[in-house]
C-alpha cells in the first residue's frame, strides 16, 4: 500500500501511478488503532506493508477487509 501524509486516496493514485482499476482507502492511524503496524517497505517511497503481530487469525483479515472496503474508481489509474 501507499500512503503521503495528508493525502487521500486519490492524491497517493496520481503521485505513484497506481496502475488498478479500484483504490480502497483507510487512514494509517485508523489502522494502527486496529492493531496493525504499517512499516516502510522497498527504496519506493511512500510504500509500505501491512504487518501483523503473528498468523493473522480469520477475525484479524475480516477487519482489514472493513478497514479498506470503501473503494472507488481509480482516476489516475496508470497503464504500467
Amino acid at each position: 500500500m501507499f500512503a503521503f501524509p495528508n493525502c487521500n486516496a486519490d492524491e497517493v493514485s496520481e503521485k505513484v501511478g497506481i496502475p488498478h482499476d479500484e483504490i480502497c482507502e483507510a487512514k494509517a492511524e485508523t489502522v494502527m488503532t486496529a492493531g496493525f503496524e504499517l512499516k516502510r517497505t522497498f527504496d519506493t517511497p511512500g510504500h509500505f506493508s501491512l504487518i501483523f503481530t503473528g498468523k493473522p487469525s480469520d477475525d484479524d483479515l475480516q477487519t482489514v477487509v472493513k478497514l479498506f472496503a470503501e473503494c472507488k474508481e481509480n482516476r489516475h489509474r496508470s497503464s504500467d
